[in-house]
């Protein structure tokens, strides 16, 4: 099959899943049938002509993706209906992974029991269980039945965030339910899938064999032979993916080629004629596959060394090259939607600059060896998605690349030696084992001591870059990759004007159009109430980038809410530096997730309210470690941002007695720009509201005090504020029931809008200055 063909029917099939994803988001019937009477209409004229029969093909895989695609985002789960109810469910362990307080299981062919009905899943739809504090793990093929209150996956809540509802979807994962362990038990065995079977069990031999390891080196060589990084500490997370070389825990053509190398090795070692290695190999990738739950890098890399080992004899780039095709269109006909996976598009993005970059920088003699060349091919195809996905650019990812991979190599070929060796000596196998966990011991050092590099050591934080910046990158190496092989060609400026004129003018309006909606779009001032559960965090820019934050939010089970959430939504802007930290008073739930803040950025100053030593204590020993400057608020002071921005703090003064207690004693601040006032009230009770009468004013927005709380109503005070907006931070099904009935019936009745992170996720609200001029949420 030619190069050309496979391409073109790849594309247009990749054209098909993006026009049906986007179908089934606007008008699923009504535009799918226009989709159907276009293509049929293109397939008419084309089916008279036998030449053009190529066309027939590449309007048939269109139309396929495009039905495929829409059919699974429209898919209508059964079980749905009993969501927020408590159930009983009953499934299958298809699959499972452990982490450190909770084991989260997949189960195939669902029931649902609610009283008398009964609801089975659709199709491969699966329910998401998770375990809490388990003292065991059920094996694949367990019946477990368990009982809970059934729920659909997390929405996306704050800009940047991940959309995990999408995430499992694209897996057919479309409910979940978390228990702790004694509402589920076993209630019977299923024989399932021999090749699952056999992956899972050789992962559970291979997580056996690495007990002698310590905990940090267990999770290294996990992630590693089997891409299972629940083990990894979040500070090797930190570490390696701020070096760049976070793609040795992702199982991809790397890991592959490793395991293929051993079992080519034992192939010949057992002379074993040529068809029958073929298979054994093939059979060998394919429990790989399933141990490492058939993630699409390992799937990608098998598919390709599987071609590849049918046809060496003759192989070439072009085959390669079509190998990788044929490995995207495979896939995606069995999961059009895991177009939409991170790891999906780095494995290919990865490799096709390997294969099509890798020859033309090996043509200069600075970069002529491979060593050289393909880590840097494979930088430069996955720089827009690590930019995209991670925030962060990784030069020493360039350099690290080789002794990582190595490491890696180490890795996957004694660990696999060791797991052979197991049936045969335990003692030889062991002490293959400890000679890996030597090999981490060193690498890891290797690796800190990179890591403590200045400028470079943890890599440069960049905001996420627009989907339309990353396409222009990827077809700006198209145009230079074509430009490349014509270089010779004495009519290469004919050629290129003439052949790709629509091609090139098309790209260069597309740069001109971006960047003039950046230089003519109005400089706002932005307020961002950012989604931290019961908690209140508060990310305010200026029109001249200085950026404060009130609160930070507190804490989720074992996940704090910095980390979670400002962490990231930071990084997903590009923030370097955090002009301004306030934390309004110091309960956990405004307090922790400032912690982590104050431990990876710059702070010029930040301020808390006096009185309260004991409970900052742990925050101040933070901010003196890191050589920051605070202060203690008092009333009346005023902190100017920009020329026509000032912060000013309200209460509490300095008498104002600490025994009422930290709410009454938060931080009130009004932020003023120009014409428009907001208005952060952290949270105060009625006591300090009717302390603060008789100097309150007109305020834009207001941030309702304490969660949206009865205690912190007062009319009277409503009345004087008079705002356009209120905003109220306050989470999801919380047990203090906030916000109040009363407080919701009022702004009703008065007819201003309310904004509720538990309703609307992130709300962000933006202004010139002269008035409010939008405000969006995440949640529509």
């Amino acid at each position: 099959m030619s190069f050309g063909l496979v391409l073109s029917i790849l594309i247009s099939y990749i054209f098909g899943i993006m026009a049906g994803v986007n179908i089934a988001s606007s008008g699923y019937h009504l535009h799918l049938a226009f989709l159907t009477i276009v293509s049929i209409a293109l397939l008419i004229p084309v089916a008279y002509n036998f030449k053009k029969q190529v066309g027939v093909v590449l309007v048939i895989f269109f139309l396929l993706g495009s039905l495929v695609s829409a059919q699974k985002v429209n898919f209508n789960s059964p079980l749905k209906e009993q969501t927020g109810t408590f159930v009983e469910i009953e499934g299958m362990v298809s699959r499972y992974t452990s982490y450190i307080n909770r084991t989260v299981y997949l189960l195939e062919n669902p029931v649902v029991f609610h009283g008398d009905r009964k609801l089975t899943g659709k199709g491969k739809e699966k329910i998401q269980l998770t375990i809490y504090n388990p003292t065991h793990n059920y094996s694949y093929g367990t019946v477990v039945r368990a009982s809970g209150v059934l729920k659909e996956p997390s929405l996306r809540r704050n800009p940047g965030g991940f959309d995990y509802q999408k995430y499992l979807a694209r897996r057919g994962v479309y409910t979940v339910i978390n228990i702790p362990e004694g509402q589920a038990f076993k209630v019977g065995e299923k024989p399932g899938n021999l090749l699952l079977s056999t992956g899972f069990n050789m992962r559970d031999r291979i997580t056996e064999l690495s007990y002698t390891l310590s905990q940090n080196e267990e999770g290294i060589f996990r992630a590693v032979i089997l891409g299972d990084k629940s083990g990894l500490t979040p500070e090797n997370r930190n570490m390696y993916q701020g070096l760049g070389v976070m793609h040795i825990f992702a199982v991809s053509g790397m890991h592959v080629g490793f395991v293929m190398f051993l079992l080519l090795s034992l192939t010949s070692i057992f002379r074993m004629p040529k068809n029958t290695a073929n298979v054994f190999i093939l059979m060998c990738l394919l429990i790989y596959c399933a141990a490492t739950g058939f993630s699409s890098p390992v799937m990608r890399a098998s598919i390709m060394l599987g071609i590849y080992l049918w046809g060496r004899e003759n192989w070439s780039n072009v085959q390669t090259a079509n190998s990788l095709f044929l490995a995207a269109l495979f896939l995606l006909l069995l999961n059009p939607l895991m177009i939409f996976d991170a790891g999906f598009q780095f494995s290919f993005a990865a490799t096709a600059f390997i294969i099509f970059l890798t020859p033309i920088l090996k043509a200069n003699k600075y970069l002529g060896r491979d060593l050289i060349a393909v880590p840097l091919a494979a930088w430069l195809g996955t720089l827009p998605l690590t930019a995209y996905y991670f925030n962060i650019l990784t030069p020493l990812g360039i350099i690290l690349a080789l002794p990582a991979g190595l490491m890696a190599g180490g890795v996957v070929i004694i660990g696999f030696v060791a797991l052979i060796l197991d049936f045969i000596s335990s003692l030889i196998s062991q002490f293959l084992i400890t000679s890996v966990g030597g090999l981490i011991f060193y690498s890891q050092y290797l690796m800190q001591l990179f890591n403590k590099l200045p400028l470079f050591g943890e890599g440069f934080i960049i905001a996420t870059p627009k989907i339309v910046t990353v396409v222009l990158f990827y077809f700006a190496f198209i145009i230079a990759f074509i430009a490349y092989h014509h270089r010779y060609n004495p009519h290469l400026r004919f050629f290129v004007i003439k052949k790709y004129k629509p091609i090139l003018a098309t790209f260069l309006a597309i740069i001109f159009i971006s960047l003039s909606f950046q230089v003519f779009a109005p400089s706002y001032l932005e307020v961002v109430f950012l989604d931290v559960g019961q908690g209140d965090c508060i990310y305010i820019k200026t029109p001249n980038n200085r950026v404060i934050l009130i609160d930070g939010g507190g804490v989720s089970g074992s996940h704090n809410y910095g980390d979670l959430v400002l962490i990231p939504f930071l990084k997903h802007l590009g923030v370097k530096k955090v002009d301004v930290v306030i934390n309004t008073h110091p309960d956990d739930d405004h307090l922790a997730g400032l912690n982590p803040v104050l431990k990876q950025y710059p702070v010029d100053l930040t301020l808390i309210p006096a009185g309260f030593e004991e409970e900052y204590e742990g925050f101040l020993d933070i901010i003196e470690k890191r050589g920051l400057n605070y202060s203690y608020s008092n009333g009346g002071q005023s902190i100017g941002l920009d020329s026509d921005i000032q912060l000013n703090i309200l209460h509490p003064s300095g008498d104002y007695p600490a025994s009422l207690g930290a709410n009454n004693n938060s931080i009130v601040a009004e932020l003023i720009y120009n014409d428009v006032s907001l208005l952060f009230t952290g949270d105060i009770e009625m006591e300090t509201i009717n302390h603060m009468l008789p100097y309150t004013t007109q305020s834009h927005v207001l941030k309702f005090p304490h969660h949206g709380s009865s205690y912190s109503f007062n009319t009277e005070y409503l009345a004087k504020v008079d705002p356009e907006i209120v905003v109220i931070q306050v989470g999801e099904n919380n047990s203090f029931g906030h916000p109040g009935k009363n407080v919701l019936e009022y702004f009703e009745d008065v007819g201003i809008p309310v904004y509720r992170n538990d309703l609307h996720g992130a709300i962000t609200i933006y202004s010139t200055g002269k008035k409010i001029n939008k405000v969006e949420t995440v949640i529509k």
